[in-house]
């Protein structure tokens, strides 16, 4: 073997030597993972958001709650944390996500819940700052990496609330007009455009879309859906056209 050639032999063996270690240490040294919960507390239009108040993230913006304690559940934690953080009580009402994010330092694996706030102001002890968000502010600020991977699961959630809530807001003003339609037509020939928006909800998609969702229990309890009654709203729509002959 030539002077070069062992030269060669001994650089590419000391390198493949190199990498191995480095491969090996990669593998007995992976990020610490940690544990932690979140809760997304809404009141059914926003969601609750805080501005973290310490670290390299230091005014970025998160949804409130912490790690998991020996022996805890994932929802008790979540109990603690927000009475430890916001002095506050919450209800768990539904697991959403389990958010898996890779941070230099850590992997961060986070189970996030829709919480109800039952008591207390929210008040911040650890956060900087804090605000109630809809689905119009949502992208208005600026979200931890984990945390915004979560944005559009709220927004579709927020947008499904508004729709149902509008169109319940249709239906119940129509139901009174009805009620009236004989002694005052003009009222109910003047709420046509918004029986039409009513319309067109329950023969597209959207009210399929909702009305799934509402079978599946992932609506608010109190939230009033009506108008996901297939049989009400089909009867309002049929006897619209009744009294539109009559007029």
């Amino acid at each position: 073997m030539t002077y070069i050639a062992q030269e060669l032999f001994f650089a590419y063996n000391s390198r493949s030597d190199q990498l191995q270690k480095m491969a090996v240490k990669d593998m007995a040294s992976p990020l610490k993972t940690i544990k932690v919960v979140a809760a997304l507390i809404t009141d059914g239009k926003r969601v609750f958001a805080t501005a973290r108040g310490y670290g390299n993230y230091k005014g970025w913006w998160e949804f409130p709650g912490g790690k998991v304690e020996q022996g805890e559940t994932p929802e008790d934690a979540l109990v603690r944390e927000i009475r430890e953080e916001l002095d506050s009580e919450i209800r768990v009402d539904e697991y959403i996500d389990t958010i898996e994010y890779d941070y230099p330092e850590f992997h961060l694996s986070m189970r996030c819940y829709w919480c109800s706030l039952i008591s207390g102001d929210l008040v911040l002890k650890e956060a900087e700052d804090a605000k109630w968000l809809d689905v119009e502010t949502l992208d208005s600020v600026k979200w931890l990496p984990a945390d915004i991977t979560l944005i559009d699961k709220i927004r579709e959630k927020l947008s499904v609330i508004k729709r149902v809530s509008e169109m319940e807001t249709i239906m119940d003003k129509v139901l009174s007009i009805m009620d009236n339609a004989k002694e005052n037509p003009e009222q109910l020939l003047g709420y046509q455009p918004e029986i039409k928006k009513l319309e067109d909800y329950y023969e597209g998609p959207d009210w399929m879309h909702d009305f799934a969702l509402d079978e599946e229990g992932k609506l608010p309890s109190d939230l009033k859906r009506g108008v996901l009654s297939e049989d009400g709203i089909y009867d309002l729509l049929e006897r619209n056209k009744e009294l539109l002959e009559g007029i």
